[in-house]
């Protein structure tokens, strides 16, 4: 039995998003690598589950939903009022639910 070996086919990663881009602009912030360590040393424990440590901070209401403003943006992202503490499973459950709501709410339209 004779093996052929197939060429590699290397494509070419796919450039990030301007969007994609903002976003790591924002989040490498020293403002808000600063707020966020701070944040999670004030709320040792998640928010949601009380049961973990907090590794992630979460923004209630997204800096990153279109057709706000730079001010509105980095409000957002800086506004201590729209954080959660949260552990690593109930974040993603978070994120999981969000995007099922919007699956959801497009197959209702």
């Amino acid at each position: 039995m004779i093996f052929i070996s197939m060429p590699t086919i290397n494509k070419p990663k796919p450039k990030p998003s301007a969007r994609k881009k903002e976003r790591q602009q924002l989040y490498q912030m020293k403002q808000w690598r600063d707020l966020s360590q701070y944040f999670r040393m004030m709320h040792p424990m998640c928010q949601i589950c009380g049961k973990n440590v907090a590794e992630h901070v979460h923004h209630i209401n997204s800096p990153f939903d279109y057709g706000l403003s730079e001010v509105e943006k980095l409000a957002r992202l800086l506004d201590t009022d729209n954080l959660m503490a949260l552990c690593h499973e109930c974040h993603n459950r978070l994120h999981q639910e969000k995007k099922s709501k919007k699956v959801d709410d497009k197959a209702k339209k």
